[in-house]
């Protein structure tokens, strides 16, 4: 079985550089229409809808989609989710088909030694039962996501262990 649910967009870069933030600077990751279209507030809509664009994972950044060409660039506050990653306070969503939180993988952790959060995941990709290409802001399978919020904890909790 794959790791992933999704196909990744190619939004068309058109000339050097587009695939960079315009406000951080920081190279985006592509995103396709239907993603963007699918999370963008109704009244921002141009007509025809967005095209396929660019994600900035940069969490001080306000920008979250951006496009090559005269497409405005769209914010956290021009969508209709929570972006967990761009969120400074909790709850920090991982999973948006399934509404998996950090905080869910944590709880588990430090309850049970251990979270099965990505194997619930996967079987129920498994089930093709997720929509991360319309549901997750990055349009790509939460997966990768959920695996790095497990990660991080461990080396968290690894990192508490030693001090003590």
């Amino acid at each position: 079985m794959s790791d992933s649910c999704c196909t990744l967009p190619n939004a068309d870069a058109g000339t050097a550089g587009a695939d960079r933030c315009p406000s951080c600077s920081r190279k985006g990751k592509p995103v396709g229409a239907e993603t963007i279209n699918a999370l963008a507030r109704p009244e921002l809509q141009p007509a025809g809808g967005f095209p396929a664009g660019y994600v900035c994972t940069n969490p001080d950044d306000p920008i979250l989609y951006f496009f090559p060409g005269d497409t405005p660039a769209l914010s956290q506050d021009d969508v209709t989710v929570r972006v967990g990653f761009k969120e400074a306070e909790a709850p920090h969503l991982v999973c948006y088909c399934f509404e998996h939180t950090r905080e869910d993988i944590q709880h588990e952790y430090r309850q049970h030694g251990e979270s099965l959060i990505e194997a619930s995941i996967r079987e129920q990709v498994s089930q093709g039962t997720c929509s991360c290409e319309v549901k997750n802001p990055t349009g790509r399978c939460c997966l990768g996501e959920v695996r790095a919020a497990y990660r991080d904890l461990v080396e968290l909790v690894t990192a508490e262990e030693l001090q003590s």
